[in-house]
């Protein structure tokens, strides 16, 4: 028996997939919009939107944080995501995430994403914002490149494994 299922409610509008449009985000990475759905005014369920996300070899984004929730699915590559509550003056964490790890990141948390490996990183980022990329807020003040040095340096050496480091020790003796 055949049954025909009818989805009713909020709908992702995939029209930029077609269109092939890639963007610069003001963090400094490439992002290729694949869904934004705006909810229609006094809906208590939030907008959504989707961009799968690419970063050159040795690339890293700038410091930036977002005004809604996001979660990260790795598609290749390794990534080192800086991670620190708002607020905060230093990193606290890295997450070294590889292929089919999930990231989730409250809102306003800060971050910097760092590819450690000798290929292009790929991954799709969902938001709670309707428009994606439309609240992003750089956080400058936060670069750190000698982290991201002994970040790269523990990487090539296979010192730096998967999972979540403390920043102050990760790359040192």
């Amino acid at each position: 028996m055949n049954t025909t299922t009818t989805i009713t409610g909020p709908q992702l509008d995939l029209g930029d997939v077609v269109t092939g449009i890639e963007s610069w985000g003001a963090q400094h990475q490439r992002f290729h919009r694949i869904a934004e759905h705006a909810t229609p005014e006094g809906d208590r369920a939030p907008g959504l939107s989707a961009a799968r996300l690419r970063m050159a070899v040795a690339a890293q984004s700038r410091p930036h944080h977002h005004a809604e929730p996001r979660a990260i699915v790795v598609l290749s590559g390794v990534a080192a995501i800086l991670l620190t509550a708002p607020g905060a003056t230093a990193w606290t964490s890295v997450a070294v995430t590889g292929p089919g790890d999930v990231v989730t990141l409250p809102a306003h948390w800060i971050r910097q994403v760092v590819n450690l490996a000798p290929s292009e990183l790929a991954a799709l980022e969902f938001s709670a914002d309707a428009v994606f990329n439309h609240s992003v807020d750089l956080n400058i003040e936060l670069t750190d490149q000698e982290l991201v040095v002994r970040l790269r340096q523990a990487f090539t050496a296979g010192r730096l494994r998967p999972g979540t480091h403390p920043a102050a020790t990760v790359g040192r003796p």
